[in-house]
Parts: C-alpha cells; structure tokens; sequence
C-alpha cells in the first residue's frame, strides 16, 4: 500500500491491521494458555492431558471464530468510531475488513495449534508453519497487488488464503487426528474426554480468563497509540504505521526468546525442578538481551532504508525519519516485558500478568493523553516507552513467586513420594503380620 498514490492507502492498512491485531489477538490465550499448559503435561509425562488440552482449545478457538464472524459489522463500527481519519481512509479500511473477517476462525484455530506445537517444544514446526503463513501472504500479496486492479482488497484477499492454508499446515504438523485416535482409545468417546473433565475445563478457563483480560488491555493499548495518532492528521498516522511495522518487527524476533522460556519453564515446571527453571530464565534472558542489542544495531543503521522498503512516497518518508530514533532504542526498552511474558505464561502465573497489564495500560493510557498535548508525536512515543517499561516492572515484582511455586510443586511433590512409600512399607508390614 505504500506504493499507491496517497498516504491513506497506508493509513487504512494501518488502522485494519490494528483492528484485526486488537479483535483477534485478545484470543490469544488459545496460544497462551494451551502451550503453557501443554508444556506442564509433557513435562509431567502426562501426554493424554497435553491432548485434551489442545483438543478443547481447538473447539473453543472454531466456536470464537464463528461468533466473530457473525458479529463482524458492530465490530467495524466499534472499530472506527474513535479514528479521526478522513471518510476516504474509514471507506478503505471497511473493504478491507468486510474481506480480512472471513480469517478468523482459521487465526484462532492456528494460535491454538500454535500453542500444541510450543508445549511440544516443537520449534522448527513452528518454524516451519510461519514460513508457510508469511510467504504465501507475500507471494499473494504481490501477485493481487501486481496483476489485479483490487487494490486493498488484494491484500486482504491474500491474508485469508494464506491463514487458511497455515491451519491445513498446523492440523498436519501438530497431529491433531492422532490425538483424537489416542483419547478414542483411551475412552471410547473423544469428545466427552474435551468437555466433560469439569476440573480441567475451568482450569482451562480461569487461566484463559486471565489472558482475555490482559491481551485484552494490551490490544486496547495499541489501538489506542494508532487513535492517538490519527488525531494529528493522516500523515503522523501513516508515518506511525510505518513505524510500529517496525516495532512488530522487534516484537516477532524478540518473541522467539519468550516461546523458548515460555515452554522450557513450563516443562521444568511440570517436573518441579526449579534448578531447570533458574537456568531456563538465565539462558534465556543472556540471549534475549544479546539480540535486542543486535536489533537497535540494525535499526540504527539501517533503519532508514526500512522506512524506503515500505514506502515510494518521498513526503512519508521524510515524516517518519523524524521519529526513527524511537524505534531504534526500543528493543532495550521492550525485551525485559517480552520475556516476563513467556516465564509468566509457561508457569501459568496469569494472574499477575493480568493485574500487571491493567495498572500498565491504565498509565499508559494517562500518560498519552498528557505528553501528547505538551510534546505531540514525539510524546505519544515517550507514553509508549512508559507502556513497556510498566509491564515489565510489574511482572518483575512478582518474579519470585514464580520461584517459589516451583519451591512449592517440589515440596508437594517430595511429600508424596515419602507417603507413598510410608503407605507401602506399613501395606508390606501388615502382609508379613498376617502371613506369620
């Protein structure tokens, strides 16, 4: 879209993006919860458990992705009511979403699957499904872009086939028919051993509860940094998208470290080993903070031949070089939070990662509205910062409970082991008694 003739082209592929990022991924607890509660199963040698975890979060994620469908224009309506773009840009972004919807149940089905493939501690399969989903995006894109006249409709064409095709990839990756044929097994009836675990399914929700609310409040935060940003004209909020591109580019990199602690901790977890867990944390955040090194290396010197890749149009891209060096320090700033997350979500701490987020956002969303009104966009990025910098001084605080859980798991775990033989040398006593 930066190669159309005007900035709201990229504007409404901005403000779409946003509004599917903050629909879809405040389900990202189908991701969250199952590979932190997958990891925790396989870690505890219960592998019928890790099944049933992702069998249910898989209906769960067909369902939601129903439901939105069938809700999808009050969302659109929901969506645009606080932009302050030009009728243009609104008429834009509402043939893009009236075509993007029809992804979602496909999204969330692959964050579920996602989810398997990462308590698995299958990485290259992740890997593997990413390639798949974003070069297909790419190939179609280009191919819509080049050889039709859709426009953005292309784009949002080319988004729906390739999530489609990832989920065909992800059902296939994550063995999905076999878990179904080994709870079938085990039962005799697989779809009473998703549901009717009342124990396991409120587990489930409690922990998806949580998340809801969190990513809840985290999407609400980025929607409203691109809000904030079409407040001061269509061109800082183009010159915004271009730059938060960026910062998801930041983001997926940096997330592969919080994949990696997210189920290493939560195995470890699942063994009640905290020696694993302390090592997995260390080995994570050494190599975490290596590549957000690397990362703001990248951006400083080669920031602006990003900003040349995503836009021909000269104006935008003299704006966005204005607020570069935001972008290039963020990776130092955005690591620690990143990676509070995965510890967090591998040892199912949910309940601080929700009540941290809610004081984050609720800053963050306070301090916007000051420093944008004294410093403008310049402010809006300060408010940012602050964001981040919340989320991970408040799951920070919390870090060594996430310690003594496992203190605790070992404890009981240790417990057990000691009544169990306790209870078989006075089983073996009394049978001697009796024999005598």
């Amino acid at each position: 879209m930066g190669r159309m003739d005007s900035p709201a082209f990229v504007s409404a592929a901005g403000i779409g993006a946003v509004m599917f990022s903050s629909i879809l991924w405040v389900f990202g607890f189908l991701r969250m919860a199952t590979g932190g509660l997958v990891a925790q199963a396989h870690g505890a040698a219960k592998p019928l458990q890790a099944d049933r975890t992702g069998l249910r979060a898989l209906l769960l994620a067909l369902i939601l992705g129903l439901c939105l469908i069938l809700l999808s224009e009050y969302l659109l309506w929901l969506g645009l009511a606080l932009m302050e773009s030009s009728e243009r840009v609104h008429a834009l972004v509402a043939e893009y979403y009236r075509i993007r919807i029809w992804s979602a149940p496909a999204t969330l089905m692959t964050y579920a699957l996602s989810g398997i493939l990462i308590g698995q501690q299958r990485m290259r399969a992740i890997f593997s499904l990413q390639l798949i989903l974003n070069i297909t995006n790419i190939v179609l894109n280009l191919v819509f872009f080049n050889y039709t006249d859709w426009g953005i409709k292309g784009i949002a064409t080319a988004t729906v086939i390739s999530e489609y095709l990832a989920l065909a990839a992800a059902l296939v990756m994550s063995g999905t028919l076999s878990a179904l044929r080994r709870n079938n097994a085990a039962t005799g009836n697989p779809i009473k051993s998703w549901i009717a675990d009342p124990k396991r399914f409120m587990e489930f929700l409690q922990i998806s509860g949580d998340l809801f609310i969190r990513t809840l409040c985290l999407t609400a935060s980025f929607y409203w940094l691109t809000v904030m940003g079409s407040k001061q004209g269509d061109d800082i909020l183009a010159a915004n998208v271009l730059l938060i591109n960026m910062l998801h580019f930041m983001a997926y990199a940096l997330d592969g470290f919080s994949h990696a602690a997210e189920t290493l901790t939560g195995y470890a977890l699942g063994q009640r080993n905290r020696t694993a867990l302390s090592s997995a944390v260390k080995a994570s955040t050494i190599w975490a903070g290596l590549f957000a090194l690397a990362l703001i290396a990248l951006f400083a010197s080669a920031g602006g031949a990003m900003i040349d890749a995503m836009t021909t149009q000269e104006p935008l891209r003299e704006i966005t070089r204005q607020w570069l060096p935001w972008i290039v320090l963020s990776p130092l700033i955005c690591v620690w939070s990143f990676l509070l997350d995965g510890i967090f979500i591998g040892t199912t701490h949910t309940r601080a990662m929700r009540n941290g987020m809610l004081i984050s956002s609720s800053v963050f969303v306070v301090a916007s509205i000051v420093l944008v009104k004294y410093y403008n966009n310049d402010g809006l990025w300060l408010a940012y910062y602050i964001l981040m910098i919340m989320r991970a001084v408040t799951l920070g605080a919390k870090y060594p409970t996430v310690l003594r859980s496992a203190e605790d798991r070992a404890d009981l775990a240790s417990t057990t082991l000691a009544g169990n033989l306790n209870d078989n040398i006075a089983v073996n006593t009394l049978k001697k008694k009796s024999n005598k």
